[in-house]
């Protein structure tokens, strides 16, 4: 007898045999799915001990909720009132510096790793911020954005798995803000 756990938490305990039956049931499953095998695609049957003669359930249990907004939302769009005055952070979660740039400052800013730097942005005659950043190696890097209040921008850099990365922030006329 085997005991098997599955991901909702509950436990069964079948023989030995009922798994050689399922694993070759799902085989027989895959090898029709592809068109190698033939005949009618029949759900195994058990043979012995105290279900023999019945089919298995191999339906995986009802998980409530999986898959749906429930447990996976999306987070809301990060959105200021246009022409607000914000204040920008931004973090470096790698272990090496970063260049960042606000491109209407146009001098870039080498922002070492695990540190943070804050300025403020916004009023009603200031340009929409547009921010990029590289690693001198040209490791494609990762952004996040969060905003922890109203009126408060965090921008947190990690590396990326894959290149190419993200590259830019840009906040829109609308008070939008983009990852490019």
């Amino acid at each position: 007898m085997i005991r098997v756990k599955g991901l909702s938490g509950w436990t069964s305990v079948i023989s030995v045999a009922a798994v050689s039956l399922i694993i070759g049931w799902r085989s027989q499953t895959m090898a029709q799915s592809v068109g190698s095998s033939s005949g009618p695609l029949t759900p195994p049957v058990i043979q012995s001990g105290p279900n023999a003669g019945t089919t298995p359930d191999l339906r995986l249990p009802d998980r409530p909720g999986v898959g749906t907004c429930r447990t996976n939302c999306p987070l809301g769009r990060i959105q200021f009132k246009p022409g607000s005055p914000i204040q920008i952070q931004i973090f470096n979660r790698t272990d090496r510096p970063i260049s960042v740039e606000k491109v209407a400052d146009s001098t870039p800013i080498m922002l070492q790793g695990k540190q943070k730097i804050v300025f403020s942005q916004g009023g009603e005659k200031s340009d929409n911020p547009s921010i990029v950043f590289w690693e001198r190696n040209n490791t494609p890097i990762r952004v996040k954005l969060s905003q922890p209040k109203a009126n408060t921008l965090f921008i947190d850099l990690s590396f990326a798995a894959q290149k190419p990365g993200d590259q830019s922030v840009y906040m829109r006329n609308d008070g939008r803000v983009d990852v490019f």
